[in-house]
């Protein structure tokens, strides 16, 4: 027979063993519960689109672009930029001094504007534009015109606001740091192209 010591010994292991099944089954559910949540439920970033049978590429996640504010509103920089009377599109930049190599991101920016926003000019208005790009001493007083409208990217040593702003024929690409740049540039052209991102739900 039992002695009571060895009952209690017993009692006391069974429910030490209870506990800790418990708690591994919890984390085990709440490991699933996790990877479940990444997997089909956590929103992953999105950064191609398939605009008529092309597929565009782009340097930032399109939702988070979507975010970038536009002043006065993305119909205004929409018809200021992507309309038929364009001729001629310009694209300016202001030299950076510090650090010189800045200056590359330049280059990158104004290839991801010509290659993606070119479909929509194909797409709406049958024809293409010319672009070109230049250095400018100043942002202000920039000459756009409605046959040339000027894109000017203004980056963060020269801005102090992340945003899109339309005035005169001339669209500002405004960030206060490199990585929001990525942002407004992808902004720009979801305006430009039209993009719906209920269509990628």
């Amino acid at each position: 027979m039992a002695s009571k010591d060895s009952v209690k010994l017993r009692l006391k292991f069974s429910r030490n063993m209870k506990i800790v099944l418990l708690i591994f089954a919890l984390v085990i559910v709440g490991g699933l519960i996790y990877s479940a949540y990444n997997t089909y439920l956590s929103p992953k970033p999105i950064t191609a689109w398939n605009y008529y049978g092309q597929t565009l590429n782009f340097r930032a996640d399109l939702r988070a672009a979507d975010k970038v504010p536009v002043y006065p509103s993305e119909d205004a920089v929409y018809l200021d930029l992507v309309h038929g009377l364009a001729k001629n599109v310009t694209i300016v930049y202001k030299y950076i001094d510090e650090p010189a190599s800045a200056n590359a991101y330049y280059t990158v920016q104004i290839f991801q504007i010509i290659r993606n926003i070119l479909p929509a000019y194909e797409h709406v208005w049958k024809f293409t534009p010319s672009f070109n790009f230049t250095e400018v001493d100043s942002y202000e007083n920039l000459p756009g015109k409605i046959q040339n409208p000027i894109i000017a990217i203004v980056p963060p040593p020269y801005s102090d606001e992340t945003a899109i702003r339309t005035d005169y024929h001339v669209t500002y690409l405004k960030a206060k740091t490199y990585e929001e740049l990525d942002l407004v540039v992808t902004k720009l052209l979801m305006i430009a192209l039209n993009i719906d991102l209920e269509e990628a739900i």
